[in-house]
């Protein structure tokens, strides 16, 4: 028996070895494989009676990342689009997700594996690469690598659940009849097209600004009339209801000027260089400036992470002792003000701990306050704050969008800003390394501007531009004739405005639904219509040159942009069967879409679909146990 042994000792080893490998592998592989339906793991819930276990959640969390993946490299945006606008689903709803997986396949739509190999073959196609086995395969482990998937029968099923949902979508948007001349029509609106040469005359050219001189009573009057008004919801699209405005402290520190005060040490320099030889491939003085600019930056990123920390020391001295409510904000007293944290008051403290930390002297922070309330449109064109954005949740964003969020405005977000208590999370950077910490010093919500001061200037401009447009509108002849007898361009030299210029353009193409290429007051369907109208009586088999200039000139009063749009139309596309064929698509989504009542004007529509969420949920009878929080699945991942 020894003899034998030793004979196969070799063999016998191998084995052995491949056993132990099987033992420690097979419960994790089996673990592994439970992406698939049915699969074990805690049960989360009841499908019809059936128990849905942990697993079949995963595997749902898994193909959205998937359908992520698939969008980033360019594939199902527009189908993913449609389930979001028809279906309310969230992108990040696994729960949701797991409901159409298992509609679809109730449905007969979901396939086989074969039906995600053919999906990777037109990506492949797709992106120019061949379609061999290897790139199938590179292709699919590339997926599965960021994913919770270890075969490739995982991402081959997953694509084929996502092929059927989106059968699904199909399947469902098609109940929608579409006649052919429903489409017809519609195409038209779209795809007859005009090529003009315009001119937009604002009405407050009209008027001579240092003869014109309005009443105070006439001002008041005008103010009064659409102080209660949205602007663009009143008569000429005028509007004195402000939107949601802040005012903020502003502390700001200056990356070029503390760049400028660091002097990295010659021996550290000369440390970097010898210790990345393989980085600097030319003789040190080569590099040198390049090492210096590097270390810089690095002691740079070191002077904010301290005023970052000096800055939430001072805040926390004062903030600490707040309680805060259910809603995780803090609770401020009636006083606050008198004792919230002052960002100018922070600057002494700030250099002084730069200093001791790093033993480097900065120019104090510079700290302002806006003068007045300021909307989210006064941001975007301050220059102190339109550049400067933030991170949250990993990406990076415009500082005003989390401004605007403030816990204050309704309704408020997670976000977990409020007026009060400094950024700290939020820090603004630019792009040429400046830092911003701010302050939401007070939060108004959207409310009438409470006196004519705060509005003047909009005011006498609205006025002006009113009384303008109605010697326009009183004109349009004389301003069609004048485009006829001396061109377009003598239309700029008789409204000679400095403050609001006459505006010629080149080449806008308009349709009955866009204008394209064009001053933007040009892009309104009363400009629109007048331009598609008088195409339709111009003879598309005539040479343009062959038509006369007066059957193919126009000039309309544009009520909601308070001026005139006069146009030369320079050449016409009128719909043909090609263009039909090939607009046929779009147009009959379009149209199936507003036959299901998702076309904008139900803003519930999405959430009464028959595959919204609650709808699922009912008509699959779906039991989540107590604790499954749909939505928010990493809490429902503690409580499992």
């Amino acid at each position: 028996m020894l003899k034998l042994i030793r004979k196969y000792k070799t063999f016998l080893l191998v084995v052995f070895g491949i056993g132990l490998m099987l033992i420690y592998l097979l419960p994790q592989g089996l673990a592994r494989a439970g992406g698939g339906r049915g699969s074990k793991g805690p049960a989360i819930g009841t499908l019809d009676g059936k128990a849905i276990h942990r697993n079949v959640l995963d595997r749902a969390h898994a193909e959205l990342q998937l359908v992520k993946n698939l969008i980033g490299s360019g594939f199902m945006t527009r189908e993913m689009n449609m389930l979001a606008t028809m279906w309310d689903l969230d992108p990040s709803d696994a729960e949701h997700w797991m409901l159409l997986t298992q509609a679809a396949e109730k449905g007969g739509f979901v396939g086989e594996t074969g039906d995600g190999r053919n999906f990777i073959d037109s990506m492949l196609v797709a992106m120019n690469r061949p379609t061999t086995d290897i790139d199938r395969t590179n292709l699919i482990r590339q997926f599965a690598s960021t994913l919770n998937m270890r075969t490739e029968k995982d991402v081959l099923e997953s694509i084929a659940d996502i092929n059927g949902v989106i059968r699904m979508f199909g399947s469902y948007a098609s109940t929608v009849r579409v006649s052919a001349p429903a489409v017809t029509l519609d195409a038209k609106e779209s795809q007859d097209r005009a090529t003009v040469t315009a001119v937009y005359i604002p009405g407050a050219a009209a008027i001579d600004p240092t003869t014109w001189k309005p009443t105070e009573e006439e001002l008041q009057a005008h103010f009064e009339k659409f102080r209660n008004t949205k602007p663009t919801e009143g008569e000429f699209g005028i509007g004195y209801l402000l939107p949601n405005r802040i005012k903020l402290e502003i502390l700001e520190v200056n990356a070029q000027a503390i760049r400028d005060g660091i002097v990295p040490d010659r021996i550290e320099v000369r440390k970097e260089y010898d210790k990345n030889r393989s980085m600097y491939t030319g003789d040190f003085e080569t590099h040198r400036t390049e090492i210096e600019i590097k270390l810089k930056d690095k002691v740079y990123d070191d002077v904010v992470a301290t005023i970052r920390r000096a800055v939430r020391a001072e805040s926390y001295n004062s903030i600490d002792a707040l309680k805060k409510s259910a809603d995780g904000y803090r609770i401020l007293p009636d006083d606050w003000a008198e004792h919230m944290p002052s960002l100018s008051a922070m600057t002494g403290a700030i250099v002084q701990q730069v200093k001791d930390e790093l033993n480097i002297y900065i120019p104090e922070p510079v700290v302002t306050t806006t003068p007045t309330l300021m909307t989210l449109n006064d941001i975007a064109q301050d220059t102190t704050l339109q550049s400067v954005t933030t991170m949250y949740s990993g990406r990076e964003i415009p500082l005003a969008s989390v401004l605007f969020n403030a816990k204050e405005f309704d309704p408020p977000t997670d976000i977990g800003v409020q007026a009060g208590i400094p950024l700290i999370d939020f820090e603004g950077r630019r792009g040429n390394g400046d830092m911003l910490i701010v302050t939401i010093l007070d939060a108004v919500e959207e409310s009438p501007a409470t006196t004519l001061e705060e509005v003047r200037t909009k005011v006498e401009n609205d006025l002006r531009s009113v009384s303008g447009y109605e010697i326009l509108k009183s004109s349009i002849d004389d301003i069609k004739q004048q485009a006829l007898s001396g061109g377009l361009t003598s239309l700029t030299e008789s409204y000679p405005s400095a403050d609001f210029p006459v505006v010629i353009v080149n080449d806008a193409v308009v349709t009955r639904t866009s204008v394209t290429g064009t001053e933007s007051r040009l892009r309104d369907e009363v400009f629109a219509e007048a331009v598609i109208d008088l195409a339709a009586t111009v003879d598309p088999l005539k040479l343009i040159e062959e038509v006369p200039v007066e059957e193919r000139t126009l000039a309309v009063a544009i009520p909601k942009q308070l001026g005139v749009g006069a146009a030369r139309i320079q050449s016409i596309t009128p719909l043909t069967n090609e263009r039909l064929r090939l607009a046929s698509w779009n147009t009959m989504t379009k149209l199936r879409i507003e036959g299901l009542g998702f076309d904008g004007t139900d803003p519930d529509a999405p959430s009464k679909s028959g595959f919204a969420y609650d709808a699922l949920a009912q008509r699959l009878n779906w039991q989540p146990k107590p604790g499954i929080s749909r939505r928010n699945q990493d809490e429902s991942d503690d409580q499992s």
